[in-house]
Parts: C-alpha cells; sequence; structure tokens
C-alpha cells in the first residue's frame, strides 16, 4: 500500500491513542503524518505533558471514553502491559477496533472472556508486532523452506538507557516485573517471529539474569527451543547492549542465511562462497515499520476482517513467554 494515495482518503478518519510513553509517541507522529485525527485519553496531568512537543491541529486530548466512543475508527492501546485487558474490554463493549501494542497480556487468566467478547461484538484486532512489516521478514517467509531449515539463532539486543527518550528509573514500567517489564516481554517480537515463520514453540528452556540493581527484572534471557516442524534453535535476548543488534542465523544442509534486521542487509553462505541477497538496502527504521502496521490495519478495518488470527496468535507468543518465565 502506498501512503502517498491514502493521504485524502485517511484525513476524515480518527484514532484514540492510550498511552503517553515512547511507543504511544510514535504512533501519533505517524498518524498525523497520515492526516489522521488523533485523540488522545489523559489519565492524569502527566499524559499531557509527555505529549506537549507534539504540536497539530489534528490532535485533541479527551477525559473517557464516554468523549470517543461515535468519534474514532479504532484505538491503538499503547500503555503498560498490565492495563491491556481492562482497556480491550472497554473498547470492545464500545465495539472500537483495537489495534494493541505487544504483549497483549501478562497471564492467560481472563483470555477466554476477552476471546468471546471480541467476537460478540465484532471486533477488528490486531497486535503491533512491527517485525512482521520488515523486508527480511517477507524474504524468509517467502524463499526458505521449513523443511530444509536444521537449526536457527537469533539474537536481540538493545539498551536501556539508549533506546528511549526518558532514561530508565525504579519508575519505569518495563523495569517493573508486574507491569510487564523485563526482556522477554519487551523483545518478545522474536519469539513471535519464530512462531509464524519456522512454526510454533512447543519447547523451550531460559537462562534468565539481572543485573540492575534497581530492578525486579530480567535483563538477559538466553533460550533454547524447539518447534513444531523439528527445527532447533536458540534465542539471545538483553536490554543492556551497549551497541544494539538484532540478527537471524539460519543453518540449512548446503547452506546458511545470516540476516541484519537492522542493517537490513542479508547473505547466504555456501562451501566456499557467498552471495549478497538483493532486496531494498535502506535501513529499516522503527517509524517506518509502525507506519507499515497502521496501514495495513486499516487495510484490515476496510476489509471488516473479522477473525481471530492476530488474537490467537498473541496469546501463543504469551504462552511460550510465560514458558520463558518459569
Amino acid at each position: 500500500m502506498v501512503v502517498g494515495c491514502l493521504g485524502n482518503i485517511l484525513m476524515k478518519k480518527s484514532v484514540l491513542v492510550i498511552g503517553s510513553g515512547s511507543i504511544a509517541k510514535k504512533h501519533i507522529i505517524n498518524l498525523t503524518s497520515l492526516n489522521f485525527k488523533v485523540y488522545i485519553l489523559i489519565k492524569g496531568l502527566h499524559t499531557k505533558k509527555n505529549l506537549q512537543f507534539i504540536k497539530s491541529n489534528k490532535i485533541f486530548f479527551v477525559h473517557s471514553l464516554k468523549d470517543v466512543s461515535n468519534k474514532v475508527d479504532f484505538a491503538i492501546i499503547a500503555n503498560s502491559t498490565n492495563r491491556h485487558l481492562n482497556f480491550i474490554k472497554k473498547l470492545a463493549l464500545k465495539k472500537i477496533n483495537i489495534f494493541c501494542e505487544k504483549p497483549i497480556f501478562l497471564s492467560l487468566k481472563n483470555v477466554n472472556k476477552i476471546r468471546s467478547v471480541i467476537k460478540k461484538n465484532k471486533i477488528i484486532f490486531s497486535t503491533n508486532y512491527q517485525l512482521q512489516s520488515h523486508d527480511l521478514y517477507r524474504y524468509i517467509k517467502k524463499n526458505i523452506l521449513k523443511k530444509n531449515i536444521l537449526s536457527i539463532s537469533l539474537k536481540v539486543g538493545q539498551n536501556l538507557n539508549y533506546w528511549r527518550a526518558v532514561p530508565p528509573s525504579e519508575h519505569s514500567y518495563y523495569l517493573d516485573k508486574k507491569k510487564g517489564g523485563g526482556v522477554i516481554f519487551e523483545l518478545i517480537h522474536e519469539v513471535n517471529l519464530i512462531n509464524n515463520l519456522f512454526g510454533k514453540i512447543i519447547y523451550i528452556k531460559t537462562l534468565k539474569k539481572k543485573s540492575h540493581d534497581f530492578s525486579n527484572i530480567e535483563d538477559i534471557a538466553i533460550s533454547v527451543f524447539k518447534t513444531e516442524n523439528n527445527i532447533y534453535g536458540t534465542l539471545y535476548q538483553d536490554m543492556i547492549s551497549i551497541k544494539s543488534f538484532r540478527k537471524i542465523e539460519i543453518i540449512c544442509k548446503n547452506k546458511n542465511y545470516l540476516f541484519d534486521l537492522l542493517s537490513n542487509k542479508g547473505k547466504i553462505y555456501f562451501r566456499n562462497k557467498s552471495k549478497i541477497i538483493n532486496y531494498k538496502k535502506s535501513k529499516a527504521k522503527q517509524m517506518s515499520l509502525l507506519k507499515k502496521n497502521i496501514l495495513n490495519f486499516y487495510t484490515k478495518i476496510k476489509d471488516r476482517d473479522y477473525s481471530l488470527t492476530d488474537f490467537e496468535k498473541s496469546v501463543d507468543d504469551l504462552k511460550v513467554c510465560l514458558k520463558m518465565h518459569r
């Protein structure tokens, strides 16, 4: 879908954003660039203060869901994970379509109830896994057959001090296990990628480490796993690396693939030679991936796609993360 062609169409469309953190800000910037009218739910003075840097005549602050129920085409839930369930239920009962940040929940306790509410009220639902819009994700899905894969290795590292505008503190939700903090939930994208590209994870064992004194969460996790397609693999996640990285290595019988998801580069290694994979050369920036996902979700709304596929896949990812926490 071409962004420029949607400008006039989206001018009359409205979105509710719930949250005021770094990811909410990125969504708001993308939405206004796409000509959406944006309503932001204020749950305290800090919300408006956090977002005051955004200057746009397309942004409106509201204090209650009652103020927007008939005005918005969908809502983006971008607050802490422990608050997702409550807002998903409220929005579904008001028949507002939902685009939810990952992970969907922190436990499986109310999954069946929420599934029923979404289905009964015909809610279009998606979870924001930005790697699903990545060029390399699509390349792997199209070109590498699961039956030829022997093993895979995924590595992702980001530093807490650099990946958000505000330095972490003991009050940061992503450092609080009760709110959904920790590297396993924060970097769940790789779990979603494995489940979707290589088959559902049926076995996983994880070693975890906590290196920050002021937090109660793990910031390093190293896992071994097996998928339903008999693919064995390792997953490394951390929130302490000075230099960010996101890589996938795929081992096949006669060749290896190495992908760098941040630089958007790929290479195939044969016994005596190597070959660069040709596709888009530009770096995969988070803002552009988020924008693609928003546009894909809007297409889902236009097509009236009420399937629960995204919801069920998000639950599958959650199940894996809960096993990693055991």
